[in-house]
């Protein structure tokens, strides 16, 4: 999932908020149709959100485990409702 600052760069109390809520998801381990997986930055694995070099964008890899292609779409049009929903200002 893309986040990009609404103008300039994005504040810091936003990348906590994105970063908080990514780790989150990514520790659900529900079934298929969900987003799962993930460690969540643990150690040795990669940040659950990644800022780009200018701070005007932030990078969250979220697997999804739908049974197909078809379910992979919805689940991911469900998923960028909500995280746009929850997206914090800024």
């Amino acid at each position: 999932m893309l986040f990009t600052a609404e103008s300039g760069r994005l504040a810091p109390a936003a990348v906590t908020e994105l970063t908080q809520q990514i780790t989150a998801r990514l520790a659900t381990s529900a079934g298929t149709g969900t987003a799962s997986g993930g460690n969540g930055g643990a150690a040795g694995g990669p940040p659950p959100v990644t800022v780009s070099q200018d701070g005007t964008a932030a990078l969250a890899v979220l697997p999804v485990s739908g049974t197909d292609a078809t379910e992979n779409i919805e689940v991911i049009k469900t998923l960028r409702a909500e995280l746009r929903a929850q997206a914090p200002t800024g």
